[in-house]
């Protein structure tokens, strides 16, 4: 196994990324609105400085966990920190992201649910549960669809045997994380997640109208919820980038281009 690297890109000018104190007096933000700012955007603090983590690292590192924690006979319910950065430190993983990753994917086991019996009380305990299932079906669709139109009859199955045993994936987990065109047995499904569009809203929207020309509202929803500026809605963003149709009185809104 080759090194690891430690995954991050630089949150600003800096190589190392921005302190927290940069951060606070760069954006208009509370110090508990930063950090849950920070939390959803998935970065990461080391060394005193916050930086992103690259997506496609993270989910290698997953696949890694997933690997390790089954060599070591550990449950998707149970999955012990302390022994997953131990296996993989050596190979040049830091810690820190070991732990980032068991943050991201999963969810901490409470204290009063571990005890001596099972072998692990006391320990630092992370489970991928159903709360967090979603995190990682996403991760393994997109690898299964691999920048590529494939059938949606064949990434099911593809996708069902891809996951980890004892997660059920659907389709609805990835509302705002895939195109799917066509009906039927012709349907074909292709990687087209929110979280690369651009966050302006005018580059937003021309980029969901390049893919797409006409959007249903069901379908375009999903793709407009990380849109926010300030004093306007999603209404307003809408009247002022697209033009909205209707065949008939009957049939859904139909939205494209100005």
């Amino acid at each position: 196994m080759g090194e690891a690297g430690d995954g991050t890109a630089a949150a600003g000018r800096t190589a190392k990324g921005h302190t927290f104190e940069g951060l606070l007096a760069r954006v208009q933000a509370s110090p508990e609105e930063l950090r849950a700012a920070l939390a959803v955007e998935g970065a990461l603090e080391l060394g005193g400085y916050w930086r992103a983590v690259d997506p496609n690292y993270l989910g290698s590192l997953l696949e890694l966990v997933l690997l390790t924690a089954e060599q070591e006979g550990m449950t998707l319910s149970a999955l012990r920190a302390s022994r997953l950065v131990a296996s993989l430190q050596p190979e040049g993983y830091n810690p820190a992201l070991v732990r980032h990753c068991l943050r991201v994917y999963g969810e901490p086991v409470a204290a009063e649910s571990l005890t001596e019996g099972n072998g692990i009380a006391g320990q630092d305990v992370w489970c991928l549960d159903e709360t967090k299932a979603k995190q990682v079906c996403i991760h393994f669709a997109h690898k299964v669809i691999g920048g590529r139109a494939m059938l949606l009859s064949d990434f099911n199955v593809a996708w069902i045997h891809a996951v980890p045993y004892g997660m059920t994936p659907s389709v609805a987990m990835l509302r705002s994380e895939v195109l799917i065109d066509g009906s039927g047995a012709e349907a074909r499904i292709s990687s087209f997640p929110a979280s690369a569009l651009p966050r302006d809203p005018g580059e937003r929207f021309a980029a969901l109208f390049s893919r797409r020309a006409r959007w249903e509202w069901t379908h375009l929803e999903p793709f407009l919820e990380g849109v926010k500026v300030p004093g306007q809605s999603v209404e307003a963003l809408l009247m002022r980038f697209a033009r909205a149709s209707q065949p008939t009185p009957d049939a859904p809104l139909f939205y494209s281009a100005r």
